[in-house]
């Protein structure tokens, strides 16, 4: 978990993070990737690109089960003025790191264990991360493709023999693909 605090005196926005999601290292960052890059006009998005979900983080650093009692579990905390430092605490410590006026955003999101390998039919490796089903039988999702060369609106990757991804069209940073094949949606 990672506690990072922007903003001056007053209201402070508090966000909790999941470390390991953030790809941050134990012992710390020189920038922490946890801050999105700045846009580039006042209203305009970042698209999110696949590349962002990339890094280096050694087996062994995977916790296999959680930490018991869970508040044992570590957390990073950030404070901006601290110059971007972590320190490292514990989740029974977040009481103490909580501040009158502080606005905590608790993340109870769940990952869809859904990353697919396919291939395009010229043999390019494609990547498609599956984010939200947007049907009651989990056949249409919003996606994220990881390619050199972005498939096209309509085009198909293959991911096993009989299962196959279609690419149906762009969303504002994610597209919208279809899972086509005798593969139950649930066993990916």
């Amino acid at each position: 978990m990672v506690l990072l605090r922007l903003g001056g005196p007053g209201l402070r926005r508090v966000r909790v993070l999941l470390a390991a999601a953030q790809g941050l290292r134990r012992g710390g960052c020189a920038r922490p990737p946890c801050l999105p890059p700045r846009a580039r006009r006042p209203g305009e998005v970042n698209p999110v690109r696949v590349a962002d979900f990339d890094y280096h983080l050694p087996a062994e650093q995977i916790a296999q089960q959680a930490a018991t009692p869970r508040h044992a579990a570590r957390m990073l905390v950030f404070e901006r003025g601290d110059g971007f430092r972590p320190r490292h605490r514990r989740v029974a410590d977040l009481p103490q790191e909580l501040s009158p006026g502080d606005l905590l955003v608790v993340n109870n999101t769940r990952v869809v264990p859904a990353r697919l390998l396919a291939h395009k039919p010229t043999g390019g490796r494609v990547e498609v991360f599956l984010l939200e089903a947007l049907d009651a039988d989990r056949r249409r999702w919003r996606a994220l493709l990881g390619a050199s060369r972005q498939p096209a609106e309509g085009s198909r990757v293959r991911v096993a023999e009989g299962f196959e991804v279609e690419i149906l069209t762009r969303l504002e940073g994610a597209v919208e693909v279809r899972l086509l094949g005798d593969a139950a949606p649930d066993d990916l």
